[in-house]
């Protein structure tokens, strides 16, 4: 059984193990070497510790190690970011940790759901029911630049209805 909870400060540096992890192996196809350690050489430990006090992170355990966690704006209805580490894809908890997501942004009164994807994670969005509507050039801390795709997907109200494509 997966558990999904709040993340807690004590959790930053697995949090950022797990990121620096999925970045490294799942987007190597799809972005040179050079963009890669642009992207996770601004990450560090303590980059974590607003985003948990703020309530914006959430994270699996399966056993030990904390598996994938998943960053939500629920002000604004945006999915911030989603990682899971290499070891533990292909078994579902990443649409776990996006289906938890996207009730997170419907009980704060949200109809609807974005995100910015990296170009890694498109067709899962896409699987899930999340449709393109831009492009988007992420300027990253340590220099250079990703291309992403904008995506957004309606949220059903009922329940019943979340693993549904959207009209």
């Amino acid at each position: 059984m997966v558990a999904i909870r709040r993340a807690e400060l004590a959790d930053a540096d697995a949090i950022w193990r797990v990121h620096t992890r999925s970045i490294r192996a799942l987007a190597r196809d799809h972005y040179r070497p050079d963009q890669i350690d642009a992207w996770v050489a601004g990450l560090r430990p303590s980059l974590y510790h607003p985003l948990i006090a703020d309530q914006r992170i959430w994270v699996t355990e399966q056993g030990a190690p904390l598996s994938a966690f998943v960053q939500l704006n629920a002000r604004t209805g945006e999915l911030e970011g989603l990682y899971v580490a290499p070891d533990h894809t292909g078994q579902g908890l990443g649409r776990r940790l996006v289906r938890f997501a996207e009730a997170q942004a419907r009980q704060a009164g949200h109809v609807q759901i974005h995100l910015s994807a990296a170009a890694n994670a498109v067709a899962f969005y896409a699987h899930l029911g999340y449709r393109a509507v831009g492009r988007t050039t992420h300027c990253l801390p340590a220099g250079g630049q990703l291309e992403c795709t904008d995506m957004q997907r309606g949220l059903p109200q009922d329940p019943a209805l979340r693993d549904k494509e959207p009209p």
